[in-house]
């Protein structure tokens, strides 16, 4: 609970108002009964039952009096409440969206967007409002409740012996709710992610949808999500519905009580009737103290659910770390070592998904590799700016392991394209100076002219000013993958990494971007996984991969010549084209 609070020390002076204002509209209201009782019997039954209208008005004057003071209070107290319980959850969101950032992909694998997304808006939401109830109610009911308890008590103790009866009904009914409510709001708050996930996967994937004809599944699959997601929140809501009508019969059942023992004093000259009248009020305070802390204790057991969900993302611990004493040197060079590298991405896993990996990229040359699908390519080149740690083995860079540099320097100086091209939403320049937040006009047209990019972007109304949707959904397959090396070239890093990022651009640009490479970057090592033959055959080193293991590596002629593996890669794609 600690990590939670440590975000509301920025609002602790509110929250101190908040509580003082609220208990001296407790006192305002526990005054009120006094009043009364006054009115009753020094008012309308004084002077020997002949009445003194004078007493009613000055202690009706007093009630006013006592009630536009309440009101002031209260307004008070509910604004300074609000503004330290909006302004403690949006500390939160903001803690847990910086904590997200610092997470490798590791650690947001354990994590679904979807699920991400609920804790940092439903849940936080529910955390924000109880919060605010808290504030409110949590010390106001309680202080209402001690109050008056005493205060009926002195009036007539007598008569408390009806709470004897209905207080521990109330609390023995109110724990029962809370132990069937709890575990159901869990599984209600797992279910609006998994609504989320469906959501975010149908709504994305729109295009998919339309072009395969399966909306009418996607239907049914929203249906299905949404029906446990409703059913979910009934499960949890017909426990807590149990709360409202209980706690009313049993204070009901009490006022009848009241009555008619109170009726019967009052009658027999045992008790006053402005006694009894003030005795009521206060039972009805304790009464309604108890309902209003069984509501809370009600919204803090769903908000349980949340505070555990936030804190499991903000006390998890990003798995990758910069060392405790940092290199202050930067890539320059950009020579790349791998050392018997081993790699899983589960530690529990019986099998790698890299092993034995041994290779040496030197500055300024193109490394290219190849292998079937789910031999482990992308996941070889991810090691190298540390998205994952090595399991076994070391990678070095200009001769310093990896995991000795600060991670932001090591990556700054790598530019990587990933296999799934993302673009934001914003213009075109907005897009590539992600590279380089500071380049000019003119790096940015260099680097489009680099990733064979400009002329198209020329090509639109707007230049450089055409306005990407989100994801990227009005640009071509090609012209996004173009536009992604270009972003990453804009960086002139010391490595340049391509993960497949031209399997949507035809042969011809293909080879004008291969030509940067040798020109504009011929200073630059870049690792170039690629599909097609085409891609690599003019690579400086060309490395085969399969099942997770190097089984050859060399040049195009040399391969050709040595192994039977690239032979039949090469002789496969070749028939293909010819076809």
């Amino acid at each position: 609970m600690k990590t939670i609070l440590a975000y509301v020390k920025q609002y602790k002076p509110l929250v101190f108002f908040a509580c003082f204002f609220m208990i001296a509209d407790c006192v305002c209201e526990l005054i009120q009964p006094l009043v009364v009782a006054k009115i009753v019997d020094e008012g309308i039954n004084g002077n020997n039952g002949a009445g003194d209208m004078s007493k009613v008005v000055l202690y009706g004057l007093l009630m006013i009096g006592l009630s536009v003071l309440g009101f002031i209070l209260a307004v008070i107290s509910v604004r300074c409440a609000s503004k330290a319980g909006v302004g403690f959850a949006a500390n939160l969101r903001d803690g847990m969206f910086r904590k997200v950032q610092t997470y490798s992909f590791k650690n947001i694998d354990g994590f679904s967007v979807a699920s991400l997304t609920t804790r940092m808006t439903n849940d936080l939401t529910i955390i924000q409002n109880t919060s605010i109830m808290c504030m409110r109610m949590l010390m106001k009911a309680p202080v209402m409740f001690t109050c008056s308890f005493f205060a009926a008590v002195i009036i007539k103790p007598t008569l408390s012996t009806v709470l004897i009866v209905t207080i521990p009904l109330l609390i023995v009914g109110l724990v029962v709710i809370l132990k069937t409510a709890s575990p159901r709001f869990a599984k209600m708050q797992k279910s609006v992610d998994d609504l989320n996930s469906d959501v975010q996967t149908s709504v994305r994937n729109v295009r998919v949808v339309k072009s395969f004809v399966r909306q009418n599944f996607e239907k049914e699959k929203f249906k299905k999500y949404n029906d446990n997601a409703m059913q979910a929140s009934l499960n949890a809501i017909n426990v807590v519905i149990l709360n409202g009508p209980l706690m009313t019969l049993l204070m009901n059942g009490t006022i009848i009580a009241i009555f008619a023992i109170g009726g019967r004093l009052v009658t027999v000259g045992n008790m006053q009737i402005g006694d009894l009248t003030a005795y009521v009020n206060y039972i009805n305070h304790i009464l309604m103290s108890l309902m209003v802390l069984s509501m809370v204790f009600m919204n803090l057991t769903r908000a349980a659910a949340s505070v555990k969900r936030v804190r499991e993302v903000l006390e998890t611990e990003p798995d990758l770390k910069d060392p405790e004493f940092v290199l202050k040197d930067s890539v320059k060079a950009g020579r790349i070592e791998f050392s018997n590298v081993s790699f899983k991405y589960n530690l529990e896993s019986k099998e790698n998904i890299l092993t034995n990996i041994s290779f040496t990229a030197n500055p300024g040359e193109v490394v290219a590799i190849v292998g079937g699908t789910g031999s482990g390519k992308t996941s070889l080149v991810q090691l190298i700016p540390r998205l994952y740690d090595v399991t076994e083995g070391n990678i070095y860079v200009d001769d310093v392991d990896v995991k000795d540099y600060n991670m932001k320097d090591l990556r700054n100086s790598i530019g990587m394209v990933l296999q799934n091209n993302t673009l934001f939403s914003g213009s075109i320049w907005e897009n590539l100076r992600w590279g380089k937040l500071d380049a000019t006009d003119d790096e940015v047209i260099s680097a489009a002219k680099a990733a064979s990019a400009h002329d198209f972007i020329m090509s639109f109304p707007e230049g450089y000013d055409t306005y990407i949707e989100q994801g990227g959904v009005n640009v071509s397959g090609g012209q996004k993958q173009r536009l992604c090396i270009a972003r990453a070239m804009l960086k002139n890093p010391s490595i340049l990494i391509l993960d497949d990022s031209t399997s949507a651009v035809d042969t011809a640009t293909e080879a004008k971007i291969r030509e940067s490479f040798y020109g504009d970057f011929r200073d630059t090592t870049v690792i170039i996984i690629a599909q097609r033959i085409s891609s690599v055959m003019s690579a400086d080193k060309i490395l085969v991969l399969d099942n997770g293991e190097i089984i050859a590596q060399g040049k195009h002629d040399e391969l050709m010549e040595n192994s039977e593996e690239y032979r039949d890669i090469y002789y496969s794609q070749m028939e293909r084209e010819e076809d």
